[in-house]
C-alpha cells in the first residue's frame, strides 16, 4: 500500500503510466515511511467519480480518526505525474479530531495559491484511515475538487498520500510525512 498525495495544479499535466509502476526517479518523501508505504497503491479505486455529487454522502460508509491521530498536523508534500516524475512541493497543514469522521486540510503552495479540503473518513483501523477529500475553496481553479487519502500514524508521523485524477483521466499521487503541531 503506497501513501499518495494528490494535488492537481494547472499547467503541470502530463500523461501515461501506471502508479503502482512508477518509476520515482527523484528522491521520494515516501521513502521515509515505513515499508509497508512502499507496496503498490491498491486502495487507489481505478475510477474516480468527476463530480462530487456521483458521491452523495449518505453512500458513505463513515469511519473514524483513531486516537493517536488526534490533533494538528503540518509537512511538505511531493506531487507526481502518472508517469512517477515530480510536479511540485506544497505544505499541507491537517486538522482531526479523535473519533470523528470529518476535519480539514489546508494546502499552501509556492505561488501562494491555497486550497481548503473538508476529508472524510472511509474507513480505519487503530493505526491507519482512509479518506476522501472535497475541495471547498479551489484557489482560483488550481486544486481538484475530490480525491482520496490514506493516513498512517506512527508516533509522531503522519504518513499521508494523496490520489486524484485530472482532467486528462491520468491519476496523479502525492505523498508526504507531517509531523504534529
Amino acid at each position: 500500500m503506497a501513501i499518495v498525495m494528490v494535488f492537481a495544479l494547472g499547467g503541470n499535466r502530463s500523461g501515461g503510466g501506471q502508479v503502482a509502476d512508477s518509476p520515482r526517479p527523484q528522491e521520494s518523501t515516501s521513502e521515509q515511511a515505513p515499508d509497508v508505504l512502499q507496496d503498490d497503491s491498491e486502495w487507489i479505486p481505478e475510477e474516480i467519480p468527476e463530480d462530487v455529487s456521483e458521491t452523495p454522502n449518505e453512500e458513505l460508509t463513515t469511519g473514524e480518526f483513531p486516537g493517536d491521530m488526534d490533533g494538528s498536523w503540518t509537512g511538505t508534500m511531493t506531487q507526481y505525474d502518472p508517469d512517477g516524475y515530480v510536479v511540485s512541493t506544497w505544505n499541507l497543514d491537517v486538522h482531526m479530531v479523535a473519533g470523528e469522521s470529518l476535519g480539514g486540510a489546508d494546502l499552501y503552495m509556492d505561488n501562494g495559491m491555497t486550497c481548503r479540503w473538508d476529508i472524510l473518513t472511509t474507513s480505519n483501523t487503530e493505526d491507519t484511515a482512509d479518506l476522501e477529500y472535497f475541495t471547498m475553496d479551489d484557489g482560483d481553479g488550481t486544486c481538484t475538487p475530490f480525491g482520496y487519502l490514506h493516513f498512517i500514524v506512527d508516533g509522531d508521523n503522519l504518513y499521508v498520500g494523496v490520489a486524484t485524477e485530472w482532467d486528462n483521466g491520468m491519476i496523479s499521487t502525492a505523498d508526504g510525512v507531517l509531523t504534529r503541531y
